[in-house]
């Protein structure tokens, strides 16, 4: 067999294997004593969309809102405080597409604490929202690894063009 056929077989491969992969949408912040995050998301088709919140030194609280233009009470859609393993949250829901907010919090915080983004606790550390499903945001996305096999293929080819010429 041709080693050129060889080459295109095998690339041809990796990146039909690597366009089944979705890394998902992670979400990486900070959560500052006396206060809470809120992310704001669009979910682009019908789904069911799971968001875990960990964090390794706060109890994770996650709060899910549709995203009206006012943020109240009536708006709530999902909350959870420990359904996740040990103290960090998960829920997992079905959402139409439309926009969303999502508020990262510690534990043991009212709804209306949770919605003015402040409270009187002094809970305070890092923390990651691992979201999987169709959903876009502000946040920084990670690069999917079909992306990343055409930067290497990019570099293998360059690499291997230089060494031809010596």
């Amino acid at each position: 067999m041709n080693i050129k056929m060889l080459k295109a077989a095998v690339t041809g491969l990796v990146l039909i294997v690597s366009g089944f992969a979705n890394a998902g949408l992670i979400i990486n912040d900070d959560l500052l004593s006396g206060t809470t995050n809120h992310h704001y998301i669009s979910v682009t088709s019908d789904a069911v969309i799971d968001f875990n919140m960990t964090s390794s030194n706060i109890d994770t609280y996650l709060w899910l809102f549709e995203d009206d233009g006012t943020l109240d009470v009536a708006d709530l859609l999902a909350n959870d405080d420990d359904g996740g393993a040990g103290v960090n949250s998960f829920i997992s829901i079905f959402l139409t597409s439309g926009d969303y907010v999502i508020s990262a919090d510690a534990c043991c915080h009212s709804v209306s604490e949770t919605i003015n983004m402040s409270n009187t606790h002094s809970h305070a550390g890092s923390y990651s929202i691992n979201i999987s499903g169709p959903v876009v945001t502000n946040a920084t996305n990670v690069p999917e690894p079909s992306t990343l096999v055409i930067f290497a293929l990019v570099i293998m080819g360059l690499a291997s063009r230089r060494f031809k010429k010596q």
